[in-house]
């Protein structure tokens, strides 16, 4: 086929005509007069259509003719549950290593308060002098910097091996099923539930 084909050919593809319908369905349009009581029914009446359309897309979404089904919430929370019980001692690890370091956080402004304290002239607890509370407040930042630090790496490194293996998990329940029911899935949809659903959940 010469360029000049190409070129006749490219035609085709440009509709001219454009459809002008509205942008919102009349029935969810916002009434432009009427009193209080009346748009206050109305908006009522527009979230009861909004929602049963969203159930109806639900139930369409969880058992549709073609491509892939959408999972429950509950069957979604169950899976997460046993994901996490698979690495309880890294959560576990994150959880502490965070609120350890947010109690060091904690500590630096009560020791820098007491510290303007004893200089103002007030109390100073356990009777420590200044340079024991600004050693204090030292030790206090390196240990909520070095805590910090370990619960970012232990959130990263719990984050990642969850989502690999929540990946995985998709990819081989989608190889088990029927050749034909995956191939009425969109290329889109695929990519879609291995990488964007997986990081939602």
């Amino acid at each position: 086929m010469s360029n000049s084909d190409w070129l006749g050919d490219s035609a085709k593809t440009w509709r001219e005509e454009t459809v002008n319908g509205p942008d919102v369905a009349p029935e969810l349009m916002q009434p432009a007069e009427g009193n209080l009581s009346e748009r206050w029914r109305h908006l009522w009446q527009r979230n009861a259509i909004r929602r049963a359309w969203a159930q109806k897309y639900a139930s369409t979404a969880m058992n549709p003719e073609r491509g892939l089904p959408v999972a429950s919430a509950s069957v979604v929370l169950a899976y997460i549950r046993g994901l996490l019980a698979q690495h309880r001692g890294l959560l576990i690890a994150v959880v502490v290593v965070n609120a350890v370091a947010a109690i060091a956080g904690l500590v630096v402004p009560l020791l820098l308060g007491d510290i303007v304290d004893s200089v103002t002239g007030g109390s100073v607890p356990f009777g420590w002098s200044v340079t024991t509370m600004f050693w204090l407040v030292v030790i206090a930042l390196v240990f909520q910097t070095v805590f910090t630090f370990l619960s970012k790496w232990a959130a990263a490194s719990l984050g990642h091996g969850v989502l690999a293996q929540a990946r995985e998990y998709v990819v081989r329940t989608i190889l088990r099923l029927p050749l034909g029911r995956v191939e009425s899935a969109s290329t889109g949809d695929l990519i879609t539930r291995v990488t964007r659903d997986v990081s939602s959940m």
